[in-house]
């Protein structure tokens, strides 16, 4: 294709990227993260890109980010509520400096959901989060700034300071 027709393609896309984005236009959530993504502030999201999670040990990962105006505080509590409605129970919580980063959730027989959400320091860029999801988890290693909840006592069939290993 000829650069300048390759030129009118890239600005016609981006036109209308524009227009959509001024007409308030929602960003979809990816159908498979539609059940572990909260209807709170579902129209302040700006990206939802879907991709493997291969990387980070879950089976795929999606990455958020919400336009300036929720708070991680809000956030956080809208997906603890969705989460656990939808039948989770947390098992971690990571700090640092006294504010929450991420969350793990467990679903029996061992469906895991985290939810990481960006450093503190960092307000100016509005929220920005990952949600990981694996099917079936077996053990979850505790990172640093992280302890696990009472409920990890019921949940893991073996649990020690940095280690839960859940059931078959």
């Amino acid at each position: 294709m000829p650069a300048h027709r390759l030129a009118r393609s890239a600005l016609a896309l981006s036109t209308l990227a524009l227009a959509t984005a001024l007409i308030g236009c929602k960003t979809p959530i990816p159908e498979t993260f539609d059940p572990f993504v909260p209807a709170e502030f579902r129209d302040k999201v700006s990206m939802a890109v879907e991709t493997g999670g291969g990387d980070y040990g879950a089976d795929k990962m999606l990455l958020l980010t919400y336009d300036a105006g929720p708070s991680d505080a809000e956030i956080d509590a809208a997906y603890m509520k969705h989460l656990e409605a939808a039948g989770f129970t947390t098992l971690t919580e990571c700090k640092i400096e006294g504010e929450i980063i991420s969350r793990d959730f467990i679903k029996s027989p061992a469906e895991h959901v985290q939810v990481f959400f960006r450093l503190p320091g960092s307000a100016e860029a509005g929220p920005m989060l990952h949600v990981f999801h694996t099917a079936k988890l077996r053990e979850l290693g505790g990172a640093e700034n992280c302890s696990f909840t009472e409920a990890a006592k019921t949940l893991c069939k073996t649990l020690e300071a940095d280690r839960c290993v859940l059931g078959e």
